[in-house]
């Protein structure tokens, strides 16, 4: 479901906000349609993460994916577009997952939802700067797929929320977005500029603290002053919003190398 080419350059451990990428088990077939395009299809570690229960690792997700590398200087009727330069791609991605738990208050209980999740995502030549710069993108809906998002994964219990009132399961729905723009100035010095958002559509039933949306947005510079030394300055902002509508914010420089 990840796609690391897709990954904007930058230093901070945990990464974008919005950005579906981690390394889990599966067992992977892919296969090659000629040069430009690729189709996969992988069953994977459920893991599931849910509010109340304990996840039960019983149905493996399944995963598919179609990709596509555009030879430089496509033609046609997207030439005018300028986008498909080195290095360009575009992924498609759909997943599917059944989510099973035992809740806390019934040991020995197994109940279940099911859980699909869609992707879009890729690296493509900014087209007003085609031979410095490049912008990367991703976005992914669905339902019960928080534990695949960063900031969800992060937080945990963001797959289904169990309500031990009623005793049901509800997956909860996830969009997520994020740009990243890529420029390089000299042989010496590059930057790059992201922006991301993660919503997840809130039960009735969850408690107002809930998380609701996050934004975050980075810039940094990197300097190479001799071959293979990167010294990197960023910065970073952001703020979460919970679902009774209170909100935080926060920011970081960071400073980092390497060799």
């Amino acid at each position: 479901f990840a796609d690391p080419e897709a990954e904007p350059n930058g230093i901070d451990f945990e990464g974008l906000n919005a950005i579906a990428l981690f390394r889990q088990p599966l067992v992977r077939y892919t296969r090659p349609f000629g040069p430009r395009y690729s189709l996969a299809a992988s069953i994977e570690n459920p893991s599931p993460a849910i509010t109340n229960a304990q996840g039960v690792s019983q149905v493996p997700d399944i995963v598919l994916r179609a990709r596509w590398q555009p030879p430089e200087g496509t033609q046609g009727p997207l030439a005018f577009m300028n986008v498909f330069g080195k290095n360009t791609h575009v992924n498609l991605a759909l997943l599917f997952r059944s989510i099973r738990g035992e809740p806390l208050d019934q040991p020995n209980t197994t109940i279940s939802t099911t859980g699909f999740g869609f992707g879009v995502s890729g690296r493509l030549t900014a087209p007003w700067e085609a031979e410095k710069a490049q912008v990367t993108f991703s976005a992914y809906a669905g339902s019960g797929i928080g534990r695949y998002i960063t900031d969800l994964g992060s937080l945990g219990g963001q797959d289904a929320y169990y309500d031990p009132a009623t005793k049901t399961i509800d997956a909860l729905p996830v969009f997520a977005w994020y740009l990243g723009y890529e420029r390089r100035w000299n042989a010496q010095f590059r930057s790059t500029l992201t922006y991301g958002t993660v919503i997840v559509t809130n039960t009735d039933l969850q408690p107002a603290e809930s998380f609701h949306m996050s934004n975050r947005g980075s810039f940094n510079l990197t300097w190479s002053p001799i071959r293979r030394i990167d010294i990197v300055g960023e910065f970073l902002f952001g703020n979460r919003i919970n679902k009774d509508g209170q909100s935080g914010t926060s920011s970081q420089l960071q400073l980092g190398t390497n060799f």
